[in-house]
């Protein structure tokens, strides 16, 4: 507005003298932003193409997380991320447990215990995975980390889904050699995503 009315007959100041800094801050916030979002489309490439075991033809083949959709079967190994939100079948631990680390979601570095169910366990090797049939029922994808709500149905059984059998995009696996999992929800429907 300044810049406008110095450019009347009534400014006692020439229009230069507004309009150039106005100009200089107005550019160099531009170039820092689109240098900002350069580096965040570089880092999500990065992210987007790293590659997952997925279950095809009873073995599992590498794909990049990009190119993962709701209700494949996936092997994650230790010390690897979450690539989507999944549903935790199996673990080489006894019990169907696995560690999980949140420190990307909620700060917390302590491990958080996630346990499997029981009908789920022997889904560990690729031929017992690939035998794996269900449907999962559950809530529409939402940013609330420490609630999940839905059914499992298998073997004509239905089994109800607790936060407990989930594990988010971004945690990370620790102490366990691998796990098997079903992604249920992917790309921006991922609880991570709705928190940023």
């Amino acid at each position: 507005m300044i810049s406008i009315l110095s450019t009347t007959p009534i400014s006692p100041v020439s229009p230069i003298t507004n309009v150039l800094p106005l100009s200089l801050v107005l550019l160099v916030s531009l170039i820092k932003e689109a240098f900002e979002d350069w580096k965040r489309f570089q880092n999500d490439m990065s992210v987007n193409n790293n590659t997952i075991d997925v279950l095809q033809d009873q073995k599992w083949g590498s794909i990049p997380w990009k190119k993962l959709q709701v209700g494949d079967l996936v092997k994650v190994k230790q010390d690897a991320f979450f690539p989507a939100d999944l549903l935790f079948l199996a673990s080489t631990n006894a019990d169907g447990v696995c560690y999980i680390e949140t420190a990307n979601l909620d700060g917390e570095t302590n491990l958080k215990i996630r346990k499997a169910l029981e009908k789920t366990w022997d889904y560990v090797t690729p031929e017992k995975a690939s035998e794996f049939k269900g449907e999962i029922q559950c809530e529409q994808p939402n940013n609330s980390l420490y609630t999940f709500t839905g059914n499992l149905i298998t073997q004509k059984q239905t089994l109800p889904l607790s936060p407990n059998q989930i594990l988010l995009r971004g945690c990370s696996l620790r102490n366990t050699e691998y796990i098997v999992g079903v992604v249920i929800f992917t790309g921006h429907e991922t609880k991570v995503c709705f928190i940023k």
